[in-house]
């Protein structure tokens, strides 16, 4: 236990012990201290890595933190303002125990600095008070020695004690860029209740300050609008089939479509997003998110009936039972690319059973589609067309189950809704466009030249895909409204920026195992140097009893001059931190004038640069 007495009580390394009392050296004052290098040395050290202990211990503190957020899957801003809180304390401790210790190592080895020559008064004081970075910077230049043009003891140490210094406290700041939340790339925190903002369907339209609105037409109807809409979703929405959504159940913002191939049945299914503040109408996707809502868009279509035109506004169609009935079609008769049109006024009768388990009626959100297929390998003089009737179907908004998010983030879900006739529309969207101008029918058509998707004119002629096109149509129109539709805000869970640390181990576990192995190799140093000479206290009363000898010249005048006015009285004085003899085996330190000394020193006793000897040091009888 013993042994382990100087780490626990931290002796100073200024505590000499004091002298022994015996009958032939006896010590009546108590002013008697004694010089032991081994003992002083030890100190120096004892001190030097309590300072490495502290350091250590803010080092080990800092990984543990990083440790524990880097392996959390997301953090939520409490905590990420309860890790900033921690991150912040502990690198403002860690760089003041830097600081710390490099102060500790300036207090003790300044005494080996004045000892090694002789100083000015000037440089003297600094040198005092080198544990300040200012003063060590000062001492850059003023420490030089005149005459001389290489670097003294004293710039030497303060080069290296300022780049150290610096050096560390840039590693600490540093951490702070190779340690940082980042937005974790898997999404989305929707956990805080607070308002969020949802695209209001209940009326089509869009701002006219929205950048899409440049490529409406000026008052556009909303029929109008679902067809733009949809065309812009086909080269701006992502298509993934079912099976990317079943692998990808985190949520994207994209079009997912299945069919079933035996019912020529299609469906896809649009995920909409929820945005925070700010508003989704002034621009800011950084705080928008896909959900677990979404809207589901089925098609079913008949098997084609071949038709012909008659007339330049009837098509025969052929019925399975042979006979041929007319219909009056005033779209365009085109042999290159499908003609698209929608009938309101046609009920839907076998998508209905299709989507039966839904818990809508199918009615009130269905339309009839009708596709004119041209067949290109038709070599007749009139022209032989497919003719499909299709029923369109838009479901209402819910969560999708494919989707893991189990939150809802929209406590009012009424106003969060599709209305019935906003469904119809966009479930006939692929065909809204210009209404017919040779007839009286009420229908609307639409062609595709440009759409290799929607044109259909070289892509597969079959129920199938004509259903594919128009669930995915009508989901694209969605997707669009979702983006750029105006919005409502509602009570709900907003997405957040879901943070995840992000941590350079490599830098991180070198830059807080370096510092205090760099710490601990000065503190070896500089109990190395600094026990050439007896530390003295840091405290301004031992300094001001070594300093008195050298300013008796000024006697009691000059109560209240600066340092600078009293170098100037005194006058070029040069002062080494010294030992004289007292004989007898005493010896006390002392600032030695150099004009106090005549011809050569050589008294085998102590010189500048040379050792303090061991032993008793007091002081000369007054």
């Amino acid at each position: 236990m013993e042994k382990l007495t100087p780490l626990i009580s931290r002796t100073e390394p200024w505590e000499h012990t004091k002298r022994k009392r015996t009958h032939t050296t006896p010590d009546p004052s108590g002013t008697s201290r004694v010089f032991d290098r081994r003992k002083q040395c030890w100190r120096v050290f004892t001190s030097g890595l309590w300072q490495v202990t502290l350091t250590a211990a803010f080092c080990a503190a800092l990984m543990g933190v990083y440790y524990y957020y880097s392996k959390q899957a997301k953090l939520s801003d409490g905590q990420l303002r309860n890790y900033n809180a921690i991150n912040i304390g502990l690198s403002l401790f860690l760089g003041a125990q830097l600081a710390s210790a490099f102060k500790g190592f300036a207090q003790n080895i300044r005494w080996q600095l004045l000892s090694s020559r002789f100083l000015e008064l000037k440089q003297f004081d600094m040198v005092l008070g080198c544990e300040s970075m200012i003063t060590s910077a000062q001492l850059l230049w003023s420490g030089r020695v005149k005459g001389r043009k290489l670097p003294s003891q004293v710039q030497w140490f303060c080069a290296i004690s300022l780049l150290l210094n610096l050096a560390m406290q840039v590693a600490v700041a540093a951490l702070g860029l190779i340690v940082a939340p980042d937005v974790n790339k898997l999404g989305f925190d929707n956990r805080e209740l607070g308002n969020i903002t949802i695209t209001d369907f209940s009326k089509l339209k869009v701002s006219p300050i929205d950048p899409i609105s440049v490529f409406l037409p000026p008052n556009s109807s909303p029929k109008a609008l679902a067809n733009a809409f949809g065309r812009a979703g086909e080269f701006s929405l992502e298509l993934q089939n079912a099976t990317y959504f079943d692998q990808h159940p985190d949520g994207n913002e994209a079009v997912f479509w299945d069919c079933n191939e035996v019912l020529d049945f299609c469906a896809s299914s649009m995920v909409l997003r929820d945005c925070s503040e700010p508003d989704k109408e002034k621009g800011d996707p950084e705080r928008c998110a896909v959900t677990a809502r979404g809207v589901i868009s089925a098609a079913f279509c008949e098997t084609p009936k071949n038709s012909r035109f008659s007339t330049d506004n009837t098509l025969l169609v052929e019925e399975e039972d042979g006979t041929s009935n007319s219909l009056i079609w005033s779209g365009p008769q085109s042999r290159t690319v499908t003609t698209w049109a929608s009938d309101d006024t046609v009920e839907c009768g076998a998508l209905c059973t299709a989507v039966s388990d839904q818990s809508v009626d199918c009615d009130t959100r269905c339309t009839v589609v009708k596709a004119l297929v041209p067949i290109l390998d038709d070599t007749s003089v009139d022209g032989l067309y497919h003719l499909y009737e299709c029923e369109s179907w838009v479901g209402v908004i819910e969560p999708l189950e494919n989707l893991k998010q189990t939150i809802q983030n929209v406590k009012n879900t009424e106003n969060a809704q599709i209305p019935d006739e906003v469904a119809r529309i966009f479930a006939s969207g692929i065909a809204w466009q210009t209404p017919a101008s040779r007839s009286d029918d009420g229908s609307m058509y639409a062609q595709y030249p440009q759409s290799p998707r929607f044109s259909t004119g070289i892509l597969d002629n079959s129920s199938q895909y004509i259903s594919y096109s128009i669930a995915i149509f009508s989901s694209f129109s969605i997707g669009i409204m979702d983006r750029h539709g105006p919005t409502i805000r509602e009570s709900g869970f907003p997405p957040m920026d879901q943070q995840k640390l992000k941590v350079d181990w490599n830098w991180v576990i070198f830059v807080l195992i370096a510092l205090p192995a760099t710490q601990l190799i000065l503190a070896i140093i500089v109990t190395l140097l600094s026990s050439r000479a007896v530390i003295k206290d840091t405290s301004f009363i031992a300094a001001a009893q070594l300093l008195k000898p050298a300013l008796d010249d000024l006697g009691s005048k000059g109560s209240i001059l600066s340092g600078d006015e009293i170098v100037d009285h005194l006058g070029k004085l040069q002062l080494c931190y010294g030992v004289r003899d007292l004989g007898s085996g005493e010896y006390f330190v002392d600032v030695i004038n150099r004009s106090d000394l005549t011809g050569d020193r050589d008294d085998g006793v102590w010189e500048p640069g040379r050792k303090m000897p061991e032993g008793h040091y007091d002081g000369p009888e007054t």
